[in-house]
């Protein structure tokens, strides 16, 4: 398979959302990708299903036993983000 931009692989779509998670929690990374918007426009996802996806990420913080504090400011952190990422669902 040829890789002309990373983010058009699983492996290049896991390390930008790892990068931007880890941004958003703080750093020590900073996220190098698209605008959350423009990269997940086309996608057209409902607020329901970006629910689904934060209790994926919250399951998977129980998962490696994040504190609870952590934990909180992570899913705060990343619910700030839905208006821009559900904005495409607009076209469904």
């Amino acid at each position: 398979m040829e890789h002309k931009e990373s983010w058009l692989s699983v492996a290049g779509l896991k390390f930008l959302r790892t990068l931007w998670l880890c941004a958003i929690a703080g750093g020590p990374f900073q996220y190098t990708g698209k605008a959350l918007g423009d990269a997940h426009f086309d996608f057209q996802l409902t607020s329901g299903e970006f629910d689904e996806i934060a209790a994926e990420l919250a399951r998977s913080l129980d998962h490696f036993k994040v504190p609870k504090r952590e934990k909180e400011e992570v899913l705060g952190a990343f619910a700030a983000y839905k208006p821009a990422v559900t904005a495409g669902s607009i076209l469904r």
